[in-house]
């Protein structure tokens, strides 16, 4: 029985979300995802986001809202992903657990949409859940809100999930759009080395001492 997880859309603005560049033993080698993690028992949904955007992106976020819910493996595993978007970011610095490697980084949702298309982001998770944003998602209004003023520590006010309204299609409005111009690509993506791929440009904006939160989406750069 998988104790399930959580998977965050954390906006920087309507058009900018961070994303982690992490290195993952099982295949031995850095990835592009959004954040996530697992439930710890009886935890609710909702707090293990609140505690999992602190932990590896060292984040609070005074507003979140329920996005989707994932069956990500059904032909195996019971794991279900409930996916949260959360706004009003504030740094307060990250928690990584022992043997964890990950830097934050943000990144234009146009940008790692086209990251997706090119075979640079390949994680199934991140990539349903950037596809879906993409296609039906919209800022929130109070009624979609769960947690309104809050951080991880309870202040605000918490909202049942079960009451928030789920999303209009949001047709024209509020979606992402591709930009002119792709990412530049120095070689073919199937052959990307990501383990120096992100580059913080200077004068990065951020919280001080927020590792890899930078003004703009970062360069990726591949293998020849």
């Amino acid at each position: 029985m998988h104790p399930g997880a959580v998977m965050i859309l954390a906006f920087v603005d309507p058009k900018t979300l961070l994303l982690e560049r992490q290195f993952r033993y099982p295949k031995h080698r850095h990835f592009i995802e959004l954040p996530a993690g697992k439930l710890e028992k009886d935890e609710p949904p909702l707090r293990t986001a609140q505690r999992e955007l602190v932990e590896e992106c060292g984040f609070e976020a005074s507003e979140w809202w329920k996005v989707a819910t994932l069956d990500p493996c059904i032909g195996y595993s019971t794991e279900v992903i409930e996916v949260f978007g959360a706004r009003g970011l504030r740094h307060v610095g990250a928690k990584l657990d022992v043997g964890e490697h990950l830097e934050t980084f943000e990144a234009k949702i146009a940008d790692a949409l086209e990251w997706v298309r090119d075979g640079i982001i390949t994680d199934t998770k991140t990539t349903l859940g950037l596809l879906w944003w993409a296609r039906w998602g919209q800022a929130p209004d109070l009624t979609d809100l769960l947690v309104i003023g809050g951080g991880i520590n309870g202040a605000g006010i918490a909202r049942d999930a079960r009451r928030a309204r789920p999303f209009r299609d949001a047709g024209g409005a509020g979606r992402p759009r591709l930009r002119d111009q792709p990412v530049e690509l120095q070689a073919h993506p199937r052959r990307a080395s990501l383990s120096r791929a992100v580059r913080v440009p200077a004068g990065a904006r951020g919280a001080p001492g927020a590792r890899g939160v930078g003004s703009s989406s970062p360069r990726i750069s591949f293998a020849r």
